[in-house]
């Protein structure tokens, strides 16, 4: 897990290893949905988007080329809950490649 305050340069970390490893990396962002293809509409909750993002996540692993998977603060704006599933999801990951993951506080 990296961490560091606000402005030190983790989500630029992050972009320069998804530089480095291309299609080998897959990069899972809160701060904008540039990196999902299956985003769902403003209707939804924050909680509910990200569930739908990390099935894009889970079928990701599926693909034998991507065995990196970063993650910038995926836990922004979640409910315990929402957190503690998600974290569960990324364990799992864990077990199938290289996880890198930013959080803004512990799960």
């Amino acid at each position: 897990m990296i961490t560091g305050t606000n402005g030190s340069g983790k989500t630029t970390l992050l972009m320069r290893v998804k530089e480095r490893f291309g299609d080998q990396a897959y990069l899972f962002s809160n701060h904008t949905n540039l990196f999902f293809e299956n985003s769902i509409g403003k209707e939804y909750s924050t909680g509910q988007r990200l569930r739908a993002n990390v099935e894009e996540v889970l079928e990701r692993m599926k693909d034998p080329s991507v065995r990196l998977f970063l993650f910038d603060e995926w836990n922004a704006n979640l409910d315990e809950e929402n957190q503690k599933e998600i974290s569960s999801h990324i364990d799992r990951l864990a077990g199938e490649g290289l996880v890198l993951e930013v959080r803004n506080k512990e799960v």
